[in-house]
């Protein structure tokens, strides 16, 4: 991997650049501005780095916060700035000791310390819930007895509650937890379907190893 002009550069490419600047007697004095200068083996980066010119990937080292880079891009399911749908695969690849199911886990109990735990989210259920059978009886299905089919879904750092039919969710990226709550079910039974709710999250999370479940939640 080389620096020149403030970007980073791959062999192929750079001796490309190297040979314009000998033909054209330019003298390397050791730095980027002038020459392309190699990195070492063990320079780290704060993100991973990809070739200014024809974007392969670098394979470079990372620091503690280019770790935090790579999983934030993940969490944020961005697509990658550079519009490649198999950048941050190629990266995850890579990085293999980057535990992406622990660090869901570290980043959503640090959530919930901040967004008052799992009781605000039984809250958020109930609450959920009251406003479907008021403002929206048609998610009652009476089938084998009144009841509201709930979802959680985790995406980009944030919960959402969606209650009614599945089939009309539009945007089904995220990972998510599925039950059903009687329209008069009490704050403590929330609690433990929200419970609930939460695991299957959290086991949808663990499964990110496997590279085909990683396509279906990038889709």
């Amino acid at each position: 991997m080389y620096a020149y002009n403030a970007d980073t550069w791959c062999d192929d490419c750079v001796m490309v650049i190297i040979n314009d600047l000998r033909a054209n007697g330019t003298i390397n004095d050791g730095t980027t501005d002038t020459w392309p200068q190699t990195y070492g083996d063990n320079t780290e980066s704060d993100c991973p780095q990809h070739c200014s010119h024809c974007r392969v990937f670098l394979e470079n080292q990372l620091t503690g916060d280019g770790y935090d880079y790579v999983f934030q891009e993940w969490l944020d399911d961005s697509g990658i700035h550079m519009g490649e749908g198999d950048v941050l695969r190629e990266w995850l690849d890579y990085y293999s000791e980057l535990d992406i199911s622990k660090r869901c886990e570290e980043y959503i109990c640090d959530q919930f310390k901040r967004d008052g735990g799992k009781d605000a989210l039984s809250i958020d259920l109930f609450a959920v819930v009251q406003k479907s059978k008021t403002y929206n009886p048609e998610d009652i299905d009476d089938g084998d007895g009144p009841s509201i089919d709930v979802r959680l879904r985790y995406f980009q750092g944030c919960m959402y509650f969606y209650t009614g039919d599945s089939s009309y969710d539009q945007d089904h990226r995220g990972f998510w937890g599925s039950s059903s709550v009687g329209p008069h079910t009490d704050l403590a039974t929330c609690s433990n379907i929200a419970n609930d709710l939460l695991d299957q999250v959290l086991e949808n999370m663990s499964q990110v190893g496997d590279m085909g479940y990683l396509s279906e939640v990038m889709s």
